[in-house]
């Protein structure tokens, strides 16, 4: 019986401008291919090995991608009639809360009513929250803290806080072990670096780092460490930012933003009724400009996968780019310090 082959749908495959890439959603990895293979894939599907032969000047070459692809379960064979009854997998993506994630602030001056914020946006929907202390906060604070938050609807606490004396690596194995929803404590400004998490386990991570505590990480450095491969992810990169949709920011002083501390100064009042000030379009305005919108990342295969937190400028031509460059040039497939890489505004960088 001739069978033809199918892609798997949870194996997408993404154009970049140098090479492609095998999204492996269910695995949550990721396989560079050629263009050649990219068009195979996308081109073909539904055709014999030897329909997609005729259409390249190289079978041997098809019989390796072939190889690799039945090796790897990127596609199967089937019958022209199994393969009539698969539909596409359409990558839609929405959630059911107003707000998912949201960043907390606290420095020596902050006055706003911390269990208040946690109740307003718990009532948003939000799942996620990462409370960041520019200051030294005493281990009991935490303890209290997270008691009055056992009964709450968040799923993951991440908490980074200034060094102290009393955050000790036994109160803090004790700590994550009482409250399993804390996703990771990060001590900075430590002694030394040090890190301890039990073995394959996302959650209960404890660090401490030497660096001073920073939300606003290099606009520059998007990182390989920033990527994450997974449907809910690929899904919401279709149509949305995914450092910034549905993201909340206090600010040390009880301001709401919609970016990163430090990297934009508008900000919005209003603590005392969040909902009201996270209904508006302009709160919302970062939430649906996917990379492929993007300048420069739209032609970029990790698209799709990058969790960049430089913010969009929109030009009076109505197109978006950013104001820094990334660590990693598509056109060149190189990332910065890698031999042959070249900046973008450089005349070799494009």
């Amino acid at each position: 019986m001739t069978q033809v082959f199918k892609r798997v749908e949870e194996c997408p495959p993404v154009k970049g401008f140098r090479r492609s890439i095998i999204y492996d959603l269910s695995r949550k990895t990721y396989h560079f291919i050629p263009h050649a293979l990219h068009s195979v894939l996308t081109e073909h599907e539904g055709q014999t090995i030897e329909e997609v032969k005729l259409a390249f000047d190289s079978p041997l070459v098809i019989d390796e991608y072939f190889e690799f692809l039945l090796e790897n379960e990127y596609i199967f064979l089937f019958s022209k009639e199994e393969y009539d009854q698969f539909r596409p997998l359409t990558f839609n993506w929405d959630y059911p809360a107003l707000i998912t994630n949201a960043i907390l602030c606290r420095d020596g001056n902050s006055t706003y009513d911390l269990k208040e914020v946690f109740s307003q946006i718990e009532n948003l929907g939000c799942r996620h929250v990462l409370l960041f202390s520019k200051v030294a906060l005493d281990f009991s604070y935490f303890e209290t803290l997270l008691h009055d938050l056992n009964v709450s609807s968040f799923q993951s606490i991440e908490i980074h806080t200034c060094q102290h004396e009393s955050l000790h690596l036994r109160n803090l194995r004790r700590f994550v072990d009482n409250y399993p929803r804390v996703r990771a404590f990060i001590v900075h400004s430590a002694a030394e670096n040090r890190i301890f998490c039990a073995k394959n386990q996302p959650y209960g991570i404890i660090a401490y780092v030497r660096e001073q505590g920073d939300l606003s990480r290099n606009s520059g450095t998007s990182l390989c460490d920033y990527f994450n491969v997974n449907i809910q992810l690929f899904s919401e990169a279709q149509q949305h930012n995914v450092f910034y949709n549905r993201k909340l920011i206090v600010d040390a002083s009880g301001r709401i933003r919609n970016t990163l501390i430090g990297e934009e100064p508008e900000y919005f009042v209003g603590l005392d009724n969040i909902r009201q000030v996270v209904e508006t379009h302009h709160f919302q305005r970062l939430w649906k400009i996917p990379k492929d919108s993007i300048e420069v990342c739209k032609d970029c295969e990790f698209r799709y996968m990058c969790t960049d937190s430089r913010i969009p400028i929109q030009t009076q031509d109505g197109t978006w780019h950013f104001e820094t460059e990334c660590a990693y040039n598509p056109y060149l497939a190189k990332w910065k310090g890698e031999k042959g890489y070249q900046p973008l505004q450089s005349p070799a960088g494009i």
